[in-house]
């Protein structure tokens, strides 16, 4: 059982490191440029049952 009291205690202080990921981008010069946007168009609209249930999205 102190085994994993040990285990625990350290898991939660490695968590609390308090690398801020702000703290990192002080200067605007380093900070990441945001990712662009992916332009898309609709080809066709076709009918569908709305009843029926499908999940999952695929695309080439």
């Amino acid at each position: 059982m102190i085994k994993y009291v040990a285990l625990l205690s350290l898991v939660i202080l490695a968590a609390c490191n308090g690398n801020d990921t702000e703290e990192k981008y002080i200067d605007n010069s380093i900070k990441p440029k945001p990712i662009p946007a992916i332009p898309y168009t609709v080809v066709a609209e076709y009918p569908h049952d709305t009843s029926a249930y499908t999940q999952g999205l695929e695309f080439f």
